[in-house]
């Protein structure tokens, strides 16, 4: 598997490559890392020092770590809401995690806990308020009603919380334009979901 391979399928391949010289051999760990894809990503393009996070078995992360070829890597098996750490890294991360708890405060909080002073805390969440809601709201409900849509996916909630803790925020934005899905289509909705999401991306795209 060639690095490139891995790359493109990491949706922000090219904001993390803006950052390479702060993410270069840091002390890195992800929150709720399986299947392992950013880990394995921050490995091979920035030689991160990587550990993975997540209740889930670690046969599921060490398939994508031999896949790409990583054997010096740390898996921690556990609740993430039970992890008491003396341990500091340089990079706190999770991706698609935090927006399922609905204290957000005090899930930013606790990876504030493991970030030693002076790294880098980088989160990346879904959103789905404004036209992504209704169209979960149609099409997708019963996974749209397990996000938080409020705190989680506001630009405005994430820049009170870190500027008021003193934080300095170096990217806070949207990614690209939006992209419309659904976790489990029905056979049902399958072919109209697909047609109304490719034509709505098409639509942003051009404005």
């Amino acid at each position: 598997i060639r690095v490139g391979d891995l790359n493109s399928i990491i949706k922000f391949d090219y904001i993390f490559k803006n950052f390479a010289e702060i993410f270069q051999d840091k002390n890195f760990i992800e929150i709720g890392c399986i299947p392992g894809d950013y880990c394995a990503y921050f490995k091979l393009n920035f030689n991160c020092k990587i550990t993975g996070l997540d209740y889930g078995e670690e046969e599921f992360f060490k398939y994508t770590m031999n896949k790409y070829g990583i054997k010096d890597y740390k898996y921690i098996k556990m609740d993430f809401l039970n992890y008491l750490s003396t341990k500091k890294y340089d990079v706190v991360s999770s991706f698609g995690f935090i927006e399922h708890f609905c204290d957000t405060e005090d899930i930013l909080l606790r990876h504030l806990d493991i970030l030693r002073d002076g790294g880098y805390l980088v989160i990346t969440v879904p959103n789905f308020k404004g036209m992504q809601y209704f169209y979960h709201r149609l099409f997708d409900w019963e996974n749209s009603r397990l996000h938080n849509t409020d705190n989680a996916m506001s630009k405005r909630f994430f820049k009170s919380f870190f500027q008021k803790r003193g934080h300095k925020i170096i990217f806070l934005d949207y990614y690209r334009y939006s992209d419309f899905w659904v976790e489990k289509p029905s056979k049902l909705y399958y072919y109209p979901i697909t047609l109304i999401g490719l034509l709505l991306k098409m639509f942003l795209r051009i404005i």
